[in-house]
């Protein structure tokens, strides 16, 4: 008995944080990421030095690789993994320099990357966990439980490598139900997510949140989310040469299979309005 009060959290940013492997305290072994890091270095470097020089000249990624930030060969690097997706892996018809409209979303059973890594176990295994994990988070996020198992989405991925003095900056992916990001290789030099503060940069707002990643670390958070990888290096005259330890991301863009909600539907992403209430004595 006694008189109560309402105590309401109103619309959170619903993060999680969840180590996939045994040394982080999950449930994989070690080589999950080890192998799925060692395989993105593989196909980043045969990107670099094989398909760069095989692109027409007036291909759309050169244009993306004609860029003079730091960044601008992991750029070119999306997107060609993006035409890798909508070519459901067919690797002649990605190095087209057509530039009509896209096909259709490839149906989740297609191949969705380059053929080493689409054949690689712990790549299938870890679009499987997002898959789980997806479905979970937006349970949690607030969607009803039996439309979340049976929401029909699609899972586009995409690797990046950084090596010393690379970042990437803020950005968000605003249509998609939520994205998330696996961190296959990380280390002291590996620099952090940085979240930033979806009610606006102006006091009493305008905070920051910061990550330090682990190998192995799954990270789900929502697209409306400004997020950014900090710059690769604990000092910024540290040189780059082959050697230098590289930051390897596992990025995912989890949405409709027709493509990101227009901005008219934007109302209805889950992750938008969750709440928490509760009764406590006065």
């Amino acid at each position: 008995g006694g008189p109560t009060s309402d105590v309401h959290v109103l619309w959170p940013t619903h993060i999680e944080v969840v180590p996939l492997t045994e040394d982080i305290g999950g449930w994989e072994p070690p080589s999950f990421h080890e192998k799925l890091a060692q395989e993105a270095v593989r196909g980043w470097r045969q990107f670099r030095e094989s398909v760069i020089p095989q692109l027409p000249a007036y291909h759309f990624i050169r244009k993306q690789l004609a860029q003079t930030h730091a960044g601008a060969l992991n750029d070119a690097f999306f997107h060609w993994q993006k035409r890798l997706f909508e070519s459901s892996g067919d690797f002649k018809r990605a190095l087209s320099s057509d530039d009509d409209e896209p096909p259709p979303t490839p149906s989740p059973d297609a191949n969705s990357t380059w053929p080493e890594m689409n054949g690689l176990p712990e790549y299938q295994r870890l679009r499987k966990i997002i898959d789980r994990l997806s479905r979970r988070y937006l349970t949690r996020s607030g969607m009803n439980p039996a439309v979340a198992k049976s929401l029909n989405y699609s899972i586009f991925n995409w690797c990046a490598v950084h090596g010393p003095g690379e970042f990437h900056g803020p950005h968000t992916h605003v249509g998609e139900y939520h994205v998330a990001v696996f961190y296959a290789q990380a280390g002291p030099s590996a620099g952090k997510l940085r979240l930033g503060d979806p009610r606006g940069h102006s006091p009493p707002f305008g905070r920051t949140f910061f990550h330090t990643p682990r190998s192995g670390d799954l990270i789900l958070f929502p697209s409306w989310l400004s997020h950014m990888a900090t710059v690769t290096a604990p000092a910024s005259d540290v040189q780059r040469t082959d050697e230098d330890p590289l930051r390897v991301v596992f990025s995912f863009n989890i949405g409709p299979v027709e493509g990101p909600l227009p901005c008219h539907l934007w109302w209805s992403d889950p992750t938008g309005d969750m709440r928490f209430s509760r009764k406590v004595p006065v």
